[in-house]
């Protein structure tokens, strides 16, 4: 039997690929709502098990899931995210919820996914409001802690600049008692300097009173001094007679 090596060529890649939608079937990508977030389970090559991974599909992109994905298995050499129908890649900065709003392809090395994405739950007017308000409430208590928070920092910042400052002015604080000191020293030593002038002025008028009163008495003095002279000059003759 003779067979033609293209037919041959064929009959492997078709081989190959059964055995990969196999593979791919047994170990199939899944997305499930768990407390209103979404979690993709993925087959990881290297330790032949499933992972999950739960999303936030706001603030998480394609690019975080992929980054999980080879974070978690390091045999992942090569992941992205393809269009469903038009096989187009996804880019990685399209959020979470962009990528689940349609089925999707994750491919993973060289193994690529059928991802079905369920429904995504809508919520009612009435839970729509209620979030609203949730939300606003979560803005205000936000705000009020960043009040808060700023009013600590700026009551931190203060009791450093007076610390700062108590401990700049001791050095002059001392200063300032050693001069205190000083002025109190020389006050006393001028009300005692003070004390004595005054105390001088004093004697010193008593002296000019003393010497003003003496004057009459020294006169007195000189006058009676003279008639003693002279009474003795008057008796020296009579003194030769009587001898």
């Amino acid at each position: 039997m003779t067979i033609n090596i293209s037919q041959y060529q064929y009959r492997k890649t078709k081989i190959v690929a059964k055995r990969a939608t196999e593979v791919a079937k047994e170990g199939e990508v899944t997305v499930t709502y768990r407390r209103g977030l979404p979690v993709i389970t993925v087959p990881l090559p290297s330790r032949r098990e499933r992972c999950r991974f739960t999303l936030r599909p706001v603030s998480q992109t394609v690019g975080d899931l992929l980054d999980q994905v080879k974070a978690e298995d390091r045999g992942v050499e090569r992941a992205a995210a393809l269009a469903a129908d038009e096989r187009v890649r996804i880019a990685a900065s399209d959020t979470i919820e962009a990528l689940l709003e349609n089925d999707f392809r994750l491919l993973i090395n060289d193994t690529e996914y059928y991802v079905k994405t369920p429904a995504q739950e809508r919520l009612s007017a009435e839970e729509v409001a209620r979030l609203s308000d949730v939300r606003n409430l979560v803005n205000q208590l936000y705000e009020a802690l960043n009040v808060r928070e700023h009013q600590v920092k700026k009551e931190r910042e203060l009791r450093a600049q007076l610390e700062k400052i108590t401990t700049e002015l001791e050095p002059l604080e001392q200063v300032s008692r050693a001069l205190l000191v000083k002025a109190c020293y020389l006050n006393e030593v001028s009300n005692v300097r003070e004390h004595q002038v005054k105390k001088e002025r004093e004697l010193r008028a008593q002296l000019e009173k003393i010497t003003t009163e003496l004057e009459p008495l020294e006169q007195v003095r000189k006058e009676l001094r003279a008639q003693l002279e002279k009474i003795t000059t008057e008796l020296e003759p009579l003194e030769q007679v009587g001898g």
